[in-house]
């Protein structure tokens, strides 16, 4: 549908807004058809879980990320000493898949064919199968549904990913009752919050539903936004050897182990995330609002209820009057500049949210899981620079570019067809 665009100089107004004003979740509800499709991309219980444990629980889950992500990417890409043209979108979609799952619903499962298959696949069809419903006039689309494909998909998916974690529920609840150790993971973490939702978790099909919810909002975006930022340090050799030089440097500090103060201290690897972040958002717009009561922003200027917001974080991300410096140019070390400012150490980095910088959101409601994302994203490009070289294919001309992006609507990907050359180091 059509989306009305918040300036940037009212953006405070905006964010200040209650739920009750301004929606943000109804915006995805009408998306995914939620009430017919019964695809729950809002969940409050999952935004309890990854804001009250998932992130709590980084700065101890870190060394061991960090070695399942190191082991992801060693066994996903080839260890060839001479250039392989890799498919690195669908390598990191893998990739992803396994650290992210790892973090979701532990060891035990992460790496099964059955739930790589559900996790990397059901956001297509969770997204997908709406937009063709859409096709259809709003009264006939509850019984138009079942004859979707993608919506089917959907469905059985729901019942495939209870037959695979019900088991490992139940275990769970016993080991707990009898004083045995549980896992300290997302599955868990929900299970131990499902007292607080009784409205939205009524049985264990409910939880085991949000982990494919946690999927589809988790995985997509973050093996994107990990390609686009591989797309960019693949045609810059230079920053990507200071990367390179960087990590090295942290690491011998550090002792060998990546923990999240050593992640924190690649400054240079977490401007390059952010600056194409920058350039690169996988939405054109951002921050997402639904007007449910009448609405006037600072300006004086009022929309009635049912009008949809948005931020258009494209086009501010590229504005000369917040990044003066060429600011369609990738320069990761804009943002290594401003972190260098007295108070501003944490202000720009990656998992960050700004008035210039909202792929992530804006406001109380941006993404609760950037900083796992962010976490995930940075582990998996240490691992691979470390023991890999990359570089573009060069184009007919000779010349090493980065690939263009692919715009259609408001989304803006990278081109996922294209492929890097990768060589073991």
């Amino acid at each position: 549908g059509d989306y009305v665009c918040v300036p940037y100089h009212l953006l405070n107004s905006y964010a200040a807004a209650s739920e009750d004003v301004l929606s943000p979740h109804a915006p995805f509800e009408e998306f995914v058809e939620a009430s017919i499709t019964q695809i729950n991309v809002t969940s409050q219980a999952l935004i309890h879980s990854v804001k009250q444990d998932l992130t709590p629980s980084l700065g101890k889950a870190t060394p061991e990320l960090s070695v399942v992500a190191l082991d992801a990417v060693l066994s996903e890409l080839p260890r060839n000493p001479d250039w392989s043209e890799v498919d690195i979108h669908h390598v990191f979609a893998r990739i992803v898949t396994i650290v992210s799952g790892w973090m979701f619903v532990g060891p035990e499962y992460c790496r099964t064919d059955e739930y790589m298959d559900l996790a990397a696949n059901y956001a297509a069809d969770a997204f997908g199968g709406p937009k063709l419903l859409q096709m259809f006039p709003k009264a006939s689309r509850a019984f138009v549904a079942p004859l979707i494909p993608p919506l089917r998909r959907v469905w059985k998916a729901h019942t495939r990913i209870a037959t695979l974690l019900g088991p490992a529920i139940e275990a769970r609840r016993k080991a707990a009752a009898t004083g045995e150790p549980v896992p300290d993971d997302m599955l868990q973490w929900i299970i131990n919050n499902a007292h607080r939702f009784p409205d939205e978790i009524k049985d264990d099909g409910d939880i085991t539903r949000l982990q494919l919810s946690l999927s589809a909002v988790a995985i997509h975006t973050t093996a994107l936004t990990a390609t686009a930022t591989l797309y960019d340090l693949a045609a810059e050799p230079e920053i990507m050897d200071d990367v390179r030089k960087e990590i090295a440097s942290v690491l011998r500090k550090h002792n060998g182990e990546i923990t999240s103060k050593a992640l924190f201290d690649m400054k240079l690897l977490d401007a390059c995330c952010k600056e194409s972040q920058r350039l690169n958002p996988a939405d054109l717009l951002s921050a997402r609002r639904k007007v449910m009561k009448p609405f006037t922003f600072s300006d004086g200027v009022s929309v009635p209820p049912g009008t949809m917001l948005a931020v258009p974080v494209h086009h501010i991300g590229r504005d000369p009057e917040l990044f003066p410096d060429d600011p369609d140019k990738f320069n990761p070390h804009r943002f290594t500049r401003l972190r260098q400012n007295e108070g501003e150490g944490n202000h720009f980095q990656f998992a960050s949210v700004t008035n210039g910088t909202m792929a992530f959101g804006w406001g109380k409601h941006a993404c609760p899981g950037r900083f796992f994302a962010s976490t995930e994203i940075k582990l998996i490009l240490v691992h691979l620079l470390t023991n890999f070289d990359v570089k573009v294919v060069p184009g007919p001309d000779g010349k090493m570019q980065r690939y263009p992006n692919i715009e259609f609507g408001n989304m803006n990907m990278p081109d996922v067809k294209r492929k890097l050359l990768i060589k073991k180091i």
